[in-house]
């Protein structure tokens, strides 16, 4: 008995297989854009930065123009196709903002976009948000 037993053991812990852990994506309303030309051209209505947070794959802005209700705004998160080498890679991001509302109410909006593209092959990069000149360090898992 003490045998069959053993060798139930035995099977059940060497019949078990390690799955690889996948994490699951982030939650995050929209995904950064990498395309140089867009970057350059995109619309670039007025806007303030009034907060940026990273947390795991996400970037959350939060953001205010002038309008009426906001519900008509188009605004992606574009970055320069390119990096600079460094210590630490370097990449220039900018909020775009199409914004046609001619109210002159202040809105505020928050939105969350995937960042983790941005890495492109390196493990850190930092992301220098062109609409307020502040650079962010991206390192998943910090």
């Amino acid at each position: 008995m003490r045998n069959h037993i053993l060798f139930l053991l035995c099977f059940i812990i060497f019949s078990c297989e390690k799955d690889d852990i996948h994490c699951p994506p982030a939650e995050c309303d929209q995904e950064l854009i990498i395309n140089g030309d867009l970057y350059d051209n995109a619309p670039n209505s007025s806007l303030t930065i009034e907060s940026v947070e990273l947390k795991e794959n996400c970037m959350t802005i939060n953001f205010y123009s002038s309008g009426c209700s906001g519900s008509t705004w188009e605004y992606k998160l574009i970055a320069e196709d390119y990096t600079i080498p460094g210590d630490i890679p370097q990449r220039f991001i900018r909020l775009s903002l199409k914004n046609e509302e001619l109210c002159e109410a202040i809105i505020r909006k928050e939105v969350s976009f995937d960042i983790s593209e941005a890495l492109g092959q390196s493990h850190i990069i930092r992301l220098s948000l062109e609409n307020n000149g502040t650079h962010y360090i991206y390192q998943p898992g910090n």
